[in-house]
């Protein structure tokens, strides 16, 4: 019998983030009004998501998908009640930070590192200060999770995490 693959969900409490005394960075994610969604737990089944994904479509402010011919909607209040997020908010696309104009991905780098006068050739974390690496593995992992390679920071990332910490 083939048994299907059930994943754990990345989460973090908000009072672990308390408990070790990461208090800017709980304000800031707090402000942002991550919580809900940070802390989702329950089973997860990738080869649903992925086809899920796969089939999504963007139709009259509805997200649509088709999984074994059943037609799946998920609209604004039905995001809003499950993930806790309202669908609105800043833009920001790679490439496209005019509602950021302030952004520079070189010199945020550059404060979000330990050492500030260091050469930047490629956007690692390993460099980054305590609060800045947490924030980055937030992004990477649970926010915009990607399959592989957590240790480098994309534009995407750097911008969200910048959006994150100026409350934007």
């Amino acid at each position: 019998m083939n048994k299907k693959q059930i994943s754990i969900p990345k989460v973090l409490r908000f009072s672990w983030l308390r408990a070790e005394g990461f208090e800017s960075l709980f304000q800031q994610l707090k402000h942002q009004k991550l919580k809900s969604s940070l802390e989702l737990s329950g089973k997860i089944y990738p080869d649903f998501v992925k086809v899920f994904f796969t089939n999504l479509e963007f139709k009259n402010d509805v997200l649509l998908s088709r999984i074994k011919g059943v037609q799946m909607e998920v609209n604004k209040r039905a995001w809003k009640d499950v993930v806790g997020l309202k669908p609105r908010g800043v833009q920001v696309r790679k490439g496209e930070i005019g509602a950021v104009p302030e952004f520079n991905k070189m010199q945020y780098y550059g404060q979000c590192l330990r050492n500030p006068i260091a050469e930047i050739k490629y956007f690692h974390v390993g460099g980054l200060k305590v609060d800045q690496r947490l924030l980055s593995m937030i992004v990477t992992k649970i926010l915009v999770p990607r399959g592989s390679n957590h240790s480098t920071l994309n534009e995407g990332d750097l911008i969200l995490m910048y959006c994150i910490q100026h409350n934007i």
